[in-house]
């Protein structure tokens, strides 16, 4: 999957915002929280997204998939490739 991809899905919601931060990083909010964050410069390209407290677990089990480091506690997953 690309960033073009990910802007296409996103852009898709309502009321979605888009902006760079810390330099590199596009990221997806609504009602101004995040959910979707991608490093641009990484490749293979790797995402950050908020989950649901409910089905934290079940993703964490499910290959490409890890908890982010420093935001897990918050429900966020990284996922490559």
């Amino acid at each position: 999957m690309t960033i073009e991809d990910l802007q296409t899905i996103c852009r898709q919601f309502d009321r979605v915002t888009e902006d760079i931060k810390w330099e590199h990083d596009c990221c997806f909010s609504t009602g101004g929280k995040m959910f979707l964050v991608v490093n641009t410069r990484s490749v293979p390209l790797n995402a950050s997204f908020k989950v649901d407290d409910e089905i934290f677990d079940e993703i964490t089990e499910r290959e490409g998939f890890q908890p982010a480091p420093y935001l897990a506690r918050h429900m966020w997953m990284i996922s490559a490739g």
